[in-house]
């Protein structure tokens, strides 16, 4: 049968390149790096952004939906390509915010918080940012019982990325969320090729193939000279 519109231009190259690469790398800054980096300050300030992202999906969800301030370039059934620019614009405008505040706290000489430095070593810190990342990205999803096995997926997905950043720092966590990313949509574009023959091209499956062997066998050359962080919590 005809597939859907939106997942047609959910597999394009754009969505596939943004999925693979702009998501995780920016995603992994705002939401990682203030617990698992390396510079204080830096961390500190990105703490402030992660607040901020937090409460950005807290007023989408319960107060105002910011994606009508976007406008929409792309005709409706094109959603996700319209949604795409939203996240761009929400993730492009956080991390500004937060290399500014990082600019104001080094220029001030700023003293971080005592309290600051032992919350981003607790466990408890640890498994907040498991759950809310796997329940963020599935905010949307309804509760379906035929959907568990995507649940799961998703929850030990964010514990598997959440711990490449505790134990070897952000960069790897980066390279196995960008690696993860390229299997799971070339997984969804096998699925719609499933679904409809016209959906995705013999041509466009095989690029969505190569890409996301090319950068798991990036993540797996580099993960295995990655040395586990001293600073690394019990």
């Amino acid at each position: 049968g005809k597939y859907d519109g939106d997942r047609i231009f959910a597999y394009s190259t754009l969505t596939f390149m943004f999925s693979v690469l702009f998501a995780p790398i920016t995603e992994e800054i705002i939401y990682r790096l203030w617990a698992y980096g390396k510079n204080l300050q830096l961390q500190f300030s990105f703490f402030v952004t992660f607040i901020l992202y937090l409460l950005s999906y807290i007023i989408q969800d319960f107060v105002f939906d910011y994606n009508s301030l976007i406008p929409k370039y792309f005709p409706s059934n094109s959603i996700n390509i319209n949604n795409i620019l939203t996240v761009v614009v929400k993730n492009c405008v956080l991390i500004i915010i937060g290399l500014i505040i990082y600019k104001v706290i080094k220029s001030t000489k700023f003293k971080i918080p005592t309290f600051f430095t032992p919350l981003t070593q607790s466990q408890y810190t640890f498994y907040f940012i498991i759950l809310s990342f796997a329940f963020l990205h599935l905010y949307q999803t309804k509760l379906v019982t035929t959907q568990i096995l995507d649940y799961i997926f998703y929850f030990v997905g964010s514990y598997i990325i959440t711990r490449h950043a505790r134990d070897y720092g952000i960069f790897y966590a980066i390279l196995i969320h960008i690696a993860n990313n390229a299997i799971s949509v070339f997984a969804g574009a096998v699925e719609a090729r499933t679904v409809s023959k016209n959906a995705i091209t013999n041509e466009s499956l095989i690029q969505y193939l190569l890409i996301a062997t090319i950068f798991v066998v990036i993540y797996l050359a580099m993960f295995l000279k990655a040395k586990p962080r001293t600073i690394s919590p019990a």
